[in-house]
């Protein structure tokens, strides 16, 4: 996912998510507080990464193989938060811890039982007016409280009235673990299918979508396969798949798991592309050797029954790979998805365009 032979870029990404912040505790909190200079967030997370012995929810769950576990995270939104931003310590200003007044930082994460934990979520389903409810999975190179933070900062920027969940499965969070990160993937598929399943079974939301960024496509994209073939009643309560840079085997995606998982009686699936993944094309030349269904080049993968859209135009962030959190546009573009739940052929969104004529019919942003 992160290019491997850039000094500078690891280290800027090392640095993410890495500092110490204060003790967990064990109280229940609502999902929104407002303190004098930051906002404090409420995300659910599942997670079958291993618990640790430290007390500081930075390290609370390590990289290690675990068993399902649940509960809360409360994460700080500063005041002067500019949308699309990640605000973390800055290594050149030698800022070593978070700050919730200037940082999207993880402040506090509540273990909880399983049946606490939908409870808890069903009571922010239940207060929103769209009985909406969102799970965010997290890709390659990201430890639990970057994943906690993206979800934090997605929940906020889109102005979600829901539950916000995301599932976060033991990623090295470290740049050179690609390959374990492949591991932990497929030990991950079966706990997330059981997630997934029991989120559809016991989530009260009207309107539940799924989130997964790089890697984590490649967790739901087998999960849900799985999901559809033994409970098609509980696939069929989800209403959204997004997948975004999909650090998939474009060819096997379309051929061999889009079948199973695109129908008129499964979720929509919307797919975000671009030529400028610099993170993809790592993937593809080190790894894999074939092109992702996240690269827009030489051309998009559009498979029917899809929305897939080349982001190609919007990101100008180092690796080209983050535009799902970072980008103004996509944001906005994921803010009418969750609100609506129209597909592009429903409404055609401003700032894009169409390209090709079907069934090769995309959609690109527009410069």
């Amino acid at each position: 996912m992160r290019k491997l032979f850039l000094s500078f870029g690891v280290l800027l990404l090392l640095v993410q998510g890495c500092a110490h912040t204060p003790k967990h505790g064990h109280q229940s909190s609502p999902k929104w507080v407002s303190k004098k200079k930051y906002a404090l967030v409420r995300v659910f997370y599942a997670t079958d990464r291993n618990l640790t012995s430290s007390e500081s929810p930075a390290r609370m769950f390590g990289a290690d193989y675990g068993d399902l576990s649940y509960g809360t995270c409360l994460v700080s939104i500063p005041r002067d938060h500019r949308m699309g931003e990640l605000e973390s310590p800055l290594i050149w200003k030698l800022e070593v811890h978070s700050d919730p007044n200037k940082n999207v930082a993880l402040l506090q994460i509540i273990p909880q039982a399983r049946t606490n934990f939908f409870d808890a979520i069903n009571g922010d389903v239940n207060s929103a007016p769209g009985k909406r409810a969102f799970v965010f999975i997290h890709g390659f190179n990201i430890s639990f409280a970057e994943a906690a933070r993206r979800t934090a900062q997605l929940s906020y920027d889109l102005g979600f009235d829901g539950a916000p969940v995301f599932y976060s499965w033991p990623s090295q969070g470290n740049v050179f673990g690609y390959t374990r990160d492949e591991q932990s993937i497929e030990y991950s598929e079966s706990h997330l299918e059981e997630f997934l399943n029991d989120f559809a079974v016991n989530c009260g939301a009207t309107n539940i979508y799924v989130i997964a960024h790089s890697m984590g496509c490649h967790a739901l994209a087998m999960a849900f396969a799985s999901l559809a073939a033994t409970h098609p009643a509980a696939a069929r309560r989800f209403k959204e798949i997004i997948l975004a840079a999909p650090d998939i085997d474009s060819v096997v995606f379309k051929t061999q798991i889009a079948p199973q998982i695109v129908s008129t009686n499964s979720p929509f699936v919307t797919i975000y592309a671009s030529s400028n993944d610099k993170a993809l094309a790592v993937s593809r030349s080190f790894y894999n050797g074939h092109q992702r269904l996240g690269e827009s080049f030489p051309s998009p993968t559009v498979i029917p029954g899809t929305d897939t859209i080349d982001a190609t135009a919007v990101d100008t962030s180092f690796f080209g790979h983050t535009y799902i959190g970072d980008e103004r546009s996509v944001i906005s573009d994921l803010y009418y998805l969750l609100q609506t739940g129209e597909s592009l052929e429903q409404f055609r969104r401003a700032g894009m365009e169409r390209v090709g004529t079907a069934p090769d019919e995309y959609w690109k942003f527009r410069p």
